[in-house]
């Protein structure tokens, strides 16, 4: 191998680095080539993705912090302030899409050797972070609102003129509760009093005894065939650490553990976990959790729809604008809803097929972190652009049909005048023709 050590031949590309440089693992010879996009049309997904989301949803947030203070009644106030916190999450999953794609192209963050360096960097761990702060974000105070919508129309109270002192404190414990319980869950795996849960292995730098990662089970192996027998009850990390340093004189033996959003190259919040994966039940238990807010969300939304459909069906006989606009508002809601289901039910059902062993899910990745994941943070913010991007849709299209008909125009009028200068010397031939010949 390149660096000059020798292995048995079955184990080149078998998946487990033996060699301190990588090379019996990352070789043209091996088809495990690490990459975060495996192939373009990804990559350019991403940056697509990523740029339009965040444009837009910054767009947006400043168009409604602008018109809040123009609002009259306290319905509108407070539905504008938590469509604000859901286009908050949309934009840090915009972000995290970017800075995905940013990383892999430009800070080569993914390549076959350098693939533990990525895991196990602040970066990664930060983008896992964001991508999980901003879904649940977004979830979450979309639950709400739509509920106190629901709420709000079964009890048909007339909309007041201005936010009580009452409502504030509700919409702030709301909003702060919203950002706390998201907050909590994207940072528990992080606690350090939990890493024995969510530290699944382990990567030493240049150190010929220890290769590539190791989970628990083979630095106790080699803790044992050091130390002797001993105890595994309560074997923390800290303390196979510790144990590790020990080995070494005069050397500082540091390892970097590879945590729960570093299990998969897009340092995403892992719920293809495997089966005997303790940390299962807790990417379950989230996962569930979202489907129900995603439940309550087409329930509140589907009461709703039906209310406003009522409620046109009276009053639409004598206001027809009254109608359209329900229709609007109906699709509008609609779409988001079938966004939202899309996204959180075909992660549940991945993960069903994925606990269950029915199919293999490794290649699933890419799709949902690059289509399924960013599809709310782009849909939400254009469906409130819409009249603006219809209306400067019209006026470009007006432009561009105004510019090629004065384009024509100018070129008719060009031919006219050379048909026109034409024929005048023509007729100027022939009466010089005539002369000449009388």
């Amino acid at each position: 191998l390149d660096s000059g050590e020798y292995i048995a031949k079955g184990k080149k590309c078998d998946g487990v680095f033996d060699c301190l440089d990588y090379s019996d693992e990352c070789n043209t010879d091996c088809d495990n080539q690490v990459k975060i996009f495996s192939n373009i049309t990804m990559f350019n997904l991403a940056c697509v993705f990523g740029i339009i989301s965040t444009l837009c949803n910054l767009c947006v947030i400043n168009r409604g912090m602008n018109r809040y203070s123009s609002l009259k009644t306290a319905t509108a106030m407070i539905n504008e302030l938590f469509i604000l916190v859901v286009l908050s999450g949309d934009l840090l999953q915009g972000v995290f899409i970017l800075l995905v794609a940013i990383s892999d192209k430009y800070l080569n963050k993914s390549t076959c050797k350098t693939q533990f360096e990525w895991v196990t960097s602040n970066l990664c761990t930060g983008l896992g972070v964001i991508s999980t702060l901003g879904s649940l974000v977004s979830l979450y105070s979309m639950t709400v609102l739509s509920a106190y919508r629901a709420h709000g129309a079964q009890s048909m109270k007339i909309p007041q003129d201005k936010l009580t002192d009452k409502n504030k404190v509700v919409v702030v414990v709301c909003i702060g509760a919203i950002y706390f319980v998201a907050a909590v869950v994207s940072f528990i795996p992080l606690t350090p009093y939990l890493e024995s849960y969510f530290v699944d292995s382990i990567k030493y730098d240049n150190n010929p005894l220890f290769v590539g990662i190791l989970d628990k089970e083979h630095l106790t192996l080699v803790i044992e065939a050091y130390y002797g027998r001993m105890s595994r009850h309560g074997f923390s990390w800290n303390s196979i650490g510790n144990l590790v340093n020990d080995m070494f004189i005069n050397v500082k033996v540091l390892g970097k553990k590879i945590g729960f959003y570093g299990s998969n190259g897009f340092c995403l919040f892992d719920y293809f976990i495997e089966s005997g994966n303790p940390q299962i039940w807790f990417s379950g238990t989230v996962l569930t959790s979202n489907v129900v807010c995603v439940v309550i969300i087409t329930i509140s939304s589907a009461f709703l729809t039906m209310l406003t459909v009522n409620s046109s069906n009276v009053a639409g006989k004598n206001n027809k604008v009254l109608v359209a606009r329900n229709k609007k508002i109906q699709r509008k809601l609609s779409t988001l809803i079938i966004t939202d289901v899309i996204s959180w039910v075909s992660f549940f059902v991945v993960w069903l097929v994925h606990i269950l062993d029915v199919s293999s899910t490794s290649g699933w990745c890419s799709l949902f972190s690059v289509i399924i994941l960013p599809a709310n943070s782009i849909i939400n913010p254009l469906l409130i652009l819409e009249e603006d991007i219809l209306r400067a849709f019209k006026g470009f299209t007006l432009c561009l049909v105004k510019f090629t008909r004065n384009l024509l125009g100018v070129q008719h009028q060009r031919d006219r005048g050379i048909a026109n200068e034409f024929e005048m010397r023509e007729k100027h031939c022939r009466v010089r023709y005539s002369l000449s010949h009388t």
